[in-house]
């Protein structure tokens, strides 16, 4: 469960390229994990999707067309919780996708905000 405290890193950060394909990745913590630091360093908007197995794909929203990607604004960081732990044996994915050319978001498993 996420503490009041300052976020805690609980696991090595992924580096994830990301390009107008969805590319989905295993986040996996040294123990039970309820937040997600992501950082897109990248001038571009990228589209997320947390999901629970790795047909969990993200996709980029339209007009008139609702879609499973979370928008991280250019060069910022979220804190998201998750929708299962990550720990060292049970893997959350992390899913990425631009709408136009490419970026690299890096993703930290914790505890905190």
């Amino acid at each position: 469960m996420a503490n009041n405290i300052p976020f805690q890193a609980m696991g090595k950060t992924t580096l994830i390229n990301v390009t107008t394909s969805a590319n989905t990745v295993a986040i996996i913590s040294d123990g039970p994990a309820s937040q997600l630091r992501i950082h897109n360093g990248t001038a571009g908007e990228v589209f997320i999707r947390l999901g629970i197995t790795s047909a969990d794909a993200a996709a980029v929203p339209t007009a008139g067309n609702a879609s499973y990607g979370l928008v991280l604004h250019n060069n910022q960081t979220n804190i998201f919780t998750v929708p299962k732990h990550a720990t060292n044996t049970a893997t959350l994915y992390l899913s990425a996708i631009t709408a136009s050319g490419n970026a690299v978001i890096y993703a930290t498993p914790g505890e905190g905000f």
